[in-house]
């Protein structure tokens, strides 16, 4: 009776209080505390942050995961420079001035006035008063080619509808399976130019032979859900 009393007050305020079974294990509530668990013990963790911004997710790998080696990718020049003045002397950190999409050259980069977040190498569809500049776009087999990294251990994608093109860029790596989990961002709404579907992205890992551990994070603007994150891992991986 008082569980349900507790759990009715708190619902008025917007919270629901649920069950997460074995905090040591899968919760399907925090992200990357399942990515630490379904990694396991291995170390140390190669990360990569595809979308950096201005460090946020770097700042919750260092949180989360011992001896990381993360690898941030953020291609807007400006906030690549908030970026750098964040994490930029840390040693378990390299920055790349980069973005990462299906193929290599120079495209240009939409940036908003306001919300670097939504800063995206595809055109908005809403009136964002951005500005195209050019970056520098590699793919994720060449440059773990390159800097030859051999495997992946977490690999995190928020391109602002360009997450697709990045999956595309690692197909090699992919059907290898030499990134053991990765999460990309799922958008709902109409927000860019050629934006691809949910069903795409959730359609290709599958097919590559990952398999769907939840989605997380979900966000509801004018009462429709607008983003979430979903999370994969390897088949071939080892269980939690």
């Amino acid at each position: 009776m008082t569980k349900r009393l507790i759990r009715r007050l708190l619902a008025r305020f917007g919270y629901v209080v649920r069950s997460v079974g074995d905090a040591h294990g899968v919760t399907g509530i925090d992200l990357l505390h399942d990515v630490r668990v379904f990694l396991g013990q291995k170390r140390p963790l190669v990360l990569f942050d595809v979308g950096g911004n201005v460090g946020q997710t770097v700042a919750s790998f260092l949180e989360t995961f011992p001896e990381p080696r993360i690898y941030s990718f953020e291609p807007s020049p400006a906030t690549f420079e908030v970026l750098r003045t964040a994490h930029g002397n840390d040693p378990r950190v390299r920055l790349e001035n980069l973005a990462l999409g299906d193929r290599e050259g120079v495209q240009p980069f939409q940036v908003t006035e306001d919300h670097n977040v939504n800063d995206s190498l595809l055109e908005p569809v809403w009136d964002a008063q951005a500005k195209s500049v050019p970056v520098r776009v590699s793919t994720l087999d060449r440059y773990c080619q390159q800097q030859h990294i051999e495997s992946i251990d977490y690999l995190k994608i928020d391109t602002q509808g360009y997450d697709l093109k990045v999956l595309e860029g690692g197909r090699d790596l992919l059907a290898k399976k030499r990134i053991h989990a990765l999460s990309v961002e799922l958008i709902f709404s109409l927000m860019y130019k050629d934006q691809p579907s949910y069903i795409q992205l959730l359609s290709l890992p599958e097919e590559l032979g990952y398999q769907l551990l939840g989605i997380y994070e979900q966000t509801y603007r004018h009462q429709r859900l607008n983003y979430a994150n979903a999370l994969f891992i390897s088949k071939e991986g080892s269980s939690p």
